[in-house]
């Protein structure tokens, strides 16, 4: 599932009865929404959030019992696995067609993670410069990573260049599993 509708809870305050008051103030929610969790394995974080019901169901009925996870568990745990190895702080964007992830990671450790809707190629720069001026991080310094719907003569990756020094295209390693 991929969708705004979740909260990253650190493990050691996470607690199964309290799922949708992780929410209330992250997300619209209704009284008969479905709230579920996956647990980011090694990495001491649960992400709670709401899946498509109507989703589940229809793959459900034409399949039978089956598993799923948020966009953003499988995302984190692949970046984190990848970052895994490094000292530096990588700011990491993920693009869809009008959308997009942030995650920060520094010294192997998560600081950011954020999903937002953009219209225009200017509020694609500004979740992203925001993002990092919230979080003190030098443009200059940074090492920015884009990958999904992104190629370097893009506008969107050409407008980001303009203002932050060490921009990449990024490809997670082919020998990477995600589970």
């Amino acid at each position: 599932h991929k969708n705004g509708l979740f909260s990253l809870v650190p493990k050691p305050l996470f607690n199964k009865e309290e799922l949708p008051n992780y929410l209330k103030f992250n997300a619209k929610m209704m009284a008969n929404d479905f709230v579920v969790f996956d647990e980011l394995d090694n990495h001491d974080l649960v992400n709670v959030y709401i899946p498509f019901a109507n989703v589940n169901n229809y793959i459900f009925e034409l399949f039978g019992e089956f598993t799923f996870k948020h966009n953003g568990s499988v995302l984190l745990t692949a970046l984190l696995e990848h970052s895994n190895s490094s000292s530096e702080t990588f700011c990491y964007v993920q693009l869809a067609e009008r959308e997009m992830d942030i995650v920060i990671i520094s010294e192997k450790r998560l600081l950011f993670y954020n999903y937002f809707e953009y219209k225009t190629k200017e509020d694609f720069l500004y979740y992203l410069l925001f993002s990092l001026e919230q979080l003190g991080l030098d443009t200059e310094t940074i090492q920015l990573r884009l990958f999904g719907r992104i190629e370097e003569d893009d506008e969107l990756y050409q407008l980001a260049h303009k203002y932050i020094r060490n921009i990449s295209v990024f490809f997670l390693p082919h020998s990477f599993h995600i589970q």
